[in-house]
């Protein structure tokens, strides 16, 4: 109990409880004050918990190197579909956050040794169609003198993208810089939208230069 605690801020006079929190950054997704106070108050909640969910599936990686990267992802969960899974939340006690926070991390997990067992079967086996697929968008890219955002769309629908930009120099955000890539390309999001949603601590030129950056490695 002493851990947890430690790890999670009690509420302060004058702030709002953790389920009303919880509710309000789901109905104001943008507003940087609130979020700023839920990663003060939920940020070591959630890495505990992914802590927790990493030992409960044995997944035995190094917990440094991809709980961050987990991080991020529960964070995308909150805010996609314009806050959805905050705004379904009804509980009203800190325990009710805490069993929130708590699925949402577990099927964080789940899901990350699902898609590591699939790619680990899958290896580097790619189907005809594929190759096809791709040696045709790759002339479409090629003969376009503007990147074709569709053609991209088509390449993705088969391309893994973490795969597809697990070469990024830029290592200790490859992962980030993937998710960004995905946002904007495939689910649509602004790059100010990309850069108003918590946890990527970019701002909208920060994120441009991902974006124009990884073009430039598909394009290559």
């Amino acid at each position: 109990m002493h851990d947890t605690v430690r790890r999670f801020p009690w509420q302060q006079p004058g702030e709002p409880s953790a389920a009303d929190l919880l509710r309000e950054c789901g109905l104001k997704l943008t507003n940087r004050t609130l979020w700023s106070k839920f990663q003060t108050r939920f940020h070591g909640l959630i890495f505990l918990y992914l802590l927790r969910a990493l030992r409960y599936e044995s997944i035995k990686e190094d917990a440094a190197g991809i709980v961050p990267d987990l991080a991020q992802e529960v964070y995308l969960r909150l805010v996609q579909h314009e806050g959805r899974i905050l705004r379904s939340f009804k509980g009203t006690t800190e325990f009710s956050v805490m069993a929130f926070l708590a699925k949402i991390a577990a099927s964080v997990v789940h899901d990350y040794q699902r898609r590591s067992a699939t790619e680990r079967r899958r290896g580097q086996v790619v189907s005809i169609d594929a190759a096809r697929a791709a040696e045709f968008d790759g002339k479409r890219l090629a003969e376009s003198q503007e990147f074709n955002p569709n053609a991209l769309k088509a390449i993705l629908s088969w391309i893994d993208v973490e795969r597809m930009v697990e070469g990024d120099p830029d290592r200790m955000n490859a992962y980030r810089n993937a998710l960004i890539f995905k946002l904007h390309y495939v689910d649509g999001f602004s790059s100010a939208e990309i850069a108003d949603s918590p946890g990527f601590e970019l701002t909208k030129s920060g994120v441009e230069s991902v974006l124009a950056r990884l073009r430039k490695r598909i394009q290559e």
